[in-house]
């Protein structure tokens, strides 16, 4: 989410409307493809039959799962590689791949079958990297004259996510720190209060992320299950707030969810700077007790 897939999508949107004109261009979001009937009758045979047309879906994965396989019956090719006709209630569409174009975009590929997938070309669109989006900050903020030193741009880009979606509203939030403190060249102390401000950890961590990296650093290597018993979720829901973990190297699976040195290093920079309050140790436990 966040990587600009509807602005693609637009654009493409955009670029054939000028090439087959505005009426031969059909654009609709996932969530209105609910029902087969009104897919097949009112958008295949309507405005597709015989005619050069192309079909733009946003948020792909939201349609229902009849039109999603009535889709993937179309566009599958015959041993022949002829034309194979869709005959629905008596009606017949064939899709001409010579005339007849679809695009569709998601981010949830998990709930698109893959035999509707493999029927498809895939364009990927990848995340931004910290020193990308530590440019396109400082391209936002230079014309207001804002300068940020070097480590402090890097905490602050690295918090985005390497997404457009989650840039801008921290470039509105420097502007802002900027505006009440009347300072206009940030240090990475100014780029912390920042960062807490929003409640983004570094490396754009969320708070049920780095409590993860907390039980792990506490408790040991963890089992899925466990791991999710003690964050207090379905497995399938914790193996989802692992991903960006194992993206950034901060935790691995070898059978066992185990933090990496990365991980360890990573919680040692969040006590450093106030972002969690260290544990006490056993022995401080222990003392306390004793007196």
């Amino acid at each position: 989410p966040g990587l600009g897939k509807s602005h693609i999508m637009k654009a493409m949107y955009e670029l054939f409307q000028t090439v087959l004109g505005r009426k031969r261009i059909w654009f609709k979001d996932g969530t209105e493809l609910q029902n087969k009937d009104v897919f097949f009758h009112k958008i295949l045979i309507e405005h597709f039959q015989d005619q050069s047309r192309a079909m733009f879906v946003d948020e792909f994965h939201s349609t229902q799962a009849p039109v999603k396989e009535m889709i993937r019956n179309l566009t599958t090719p015959t041993p022949t590689h002829e034309k194979q006709p869709q005959v629905y209630l008596d009606q017949t569409f064939e899709f001409d791949p010579m005339m007849h174009s679809i695009c569709w975009a998601t981010n949830r590929h998990d709930l698109i079958p893959e035999a509707l997938i493999s029927r498809f070309q895939k364009i990927e669109i990848l995340s931004y990297s910290d020193d990308e989006m530590a440019e396109i900050i400082m391209n936002c903020l230079t014309p207001d004259g804002i300068s940020i030193e070097g480590k402090a741009l890097e905490l602050i880009a690295s918090g985005s996510r390497g997404t457009a979606r989650s840039l801008l509203p921290g470039v509105d939030a420097i502007k802002r720190y900027v505006l009440l403190n009347n300072k206009a060249k940030l240090d990475y102390d100014d780029a912390i209060i920042i960062m807490k401000k929003r409640d983004i950890y570094p490396l754009g961590l969320t708070r049920l992320e780095v409590k993860i990296l907390e039980i792990l650093e506490r408790d040991g290597e963890q089992q899925l299950k466990q791991l999710a018993a003690k964050m207090q979720c379905e497995s399938n829901e914790q193996t989802k707030s692992e991903k960006y973990l194992l993206q950034r190297n901060l935790l691995t699976i070898n059978g066992r969810r185990v933090l990496t040195g990365e991980g360890r290093a990573y919680m040692r920079s969040l006590y450093a700077n106030g972002y969690l309050e260290k544990p006490a140790s056993a022995n401080n436990v222990s003392a306390l007790i004793d007196a």
